[in-house]
């Protein structure tokens, strides 16, 4: 209309022009709000007309109309009513999701299609979003579209004749809905004696289909139970491709197997570690022969990790606790041997300990002669003070 647009009110017509042409009208409740910087308008007008829209979301039962430039001629569009289309979205035979294809003039479902402007603009009614390109497409009737093997009664070459689906020579060949050509009735008539004929219609077995190709077309094989002398066929149909992408686990290198990480006995030496390489090699000995490493693994696969004991046994971390805990039980059993034939080997008697015990023994006998003779020596003291008193 001709309020202004960030002003406007209730429902409104809004009509978008370029230069004075007519690319878009809808109605609109602006009491919702309208963001207009996020309403996107793409058209192109080299190699083929087309137009996307972008930003408008419409109430129910609101539609939108466009115009596009007609570019080549070709009277057919297709039309992506979805939101937030690409012109990179459309298939090119107009088959896929929320696609529509229509010729112009004409109508189809909710959309129809008129010329406009001497035959120049194409005139779209009844978009919801907005996403349209002037293409040919499958269900035109003319071999025309990128892919297309038929379209119709319509045959590219050589998908019409049935000599190229086996050793045919009579009926004629299909078009499927997506305009794949197929050998449909075709079947082998065989000349008999007389000017008579037989006819034997061939009787197929057909494998899995293929994985779909970046083309968006799946393949099989088919074989003929029937009839003598046919030779297989191979079927196509469309399909969606999807691109999986390769994980960052993809195109790393193996990881090296026990063999491959184990110390070599024979004077191999490991840099920086040419000690524990020894004590590895003397535990390796110690168990049979066979050798038992501790490898620290590649990138992403649990360090620590075991490997070992019998040919293809991996041995977890679980494992390897249990291992470590019989080593400390055999250590502490072993100092314990250890000890015992330490006191074994002492000697019985020792004899200067026992020589002390002696002189010990000598001391107090002196010592108890000299109590002794203290006494004695008291005691004639004591006598001899007697016989004073008694001289006295």
């Amino acid at each position: 209309g001709q309020d202004d647009p960030n002003n406007a009110e209730g429902n409104k017509t809004v009509v978008i022009k370029d230069g004075g042409i007519l690319i878009a009208e809808f109605d609109y409740d602006f009491d919702n709000g309208l963001v207009w910087s996020e309403i996107k308008v793409y058209v192109n007008s080299t190699g083929a007309g087309s137009i996307v829209i972008n930003g408008i979301t419409l109430g129910e039962g609101i539609t939108k109309n466009v115009t596009m430039p007609n570019v080549n001629n070709v009277t057919s569009i297709c039309i992506k009513d979805a939101d937030g289309v690409e012109i990179s979205d459309i298939t090119a035979k107009c088959i896929g999701v929320d696609e529509t294809a229509i010729s112009c003039p004409g109508t189809v479902g909710d959309y129809s299609c008129e010329l406009i402007d001497n035959d120049t603009r194409f005139f779209i009614t009844g978009l919801k979003h907005s996403g349209a390109q002037q293409q040919p497409y499958c269900g035109d009737g003319v071999v025309n579209a990128a892919g297309e093997q038929c379209d119709g009664s319509a045959f590219a070459s050589p998908y019409g004749s049935c000599s190229y689906y086996g050793s045919y020579n009579a009926g004629s060949p299909a078009c499927s809905s997506s305009c794949i050509a197929s050998q449909g009735s075709c079947y082998y008539q065989s000349s008999g004696g007389g000017g008579g004929s037989s006819v034997c219609y061939p009787n197929w077995v057909c494998g899995e289909w293929s994985e779909c190709s970046p083309d968006g077309i799946q393949t099989r094989e088919c074989n003929d139970t029937k009839c003598f002398g046919i030779p297989p066929i191979t079927e196509e149909q469309n399909c969606t491709y999807v691109e999986i992408l390769e994980s960052e686990s993809d195109g790393e290198e193996e990881p090296e197997t026990p063999e491959e990480n184990e110390t070599e006995g024979d004077g191999g030496e490991q840099q920086g570690g040419e000690e524990d390489s020894s004590s590895q090699d003397d535990g390796a000995q110690s168990n049979g022969g066979e050798q038992n490493t501790i490898t620290s693994g590649p990138e992403g696969t649990p360090t620590g990790l075991v490997t070992g004991g019998p040919e293809g046994t991996d041995y977890g971390t679980g494992d390897m606790l249990k291992w470590i805990v019989v080593i400390i039980g055999l250590s502490i059993l072993l100092g314990i041997i250890l000890r015992a034939l330490k006191k074994k080997k002492k000697p019985k008697y020792d004899f200067k300990p026992k020589d002390k015990e002696d002189t010990s023994s000598e001391d107090k006998t002196e010592k108890g002669k000299k109590k002794k003779d203290k006494k004695k020596s008291k005691k004639n003291i004591e006598d001899e003070d007697e016989l004073d008193d008694l001289k006295i």
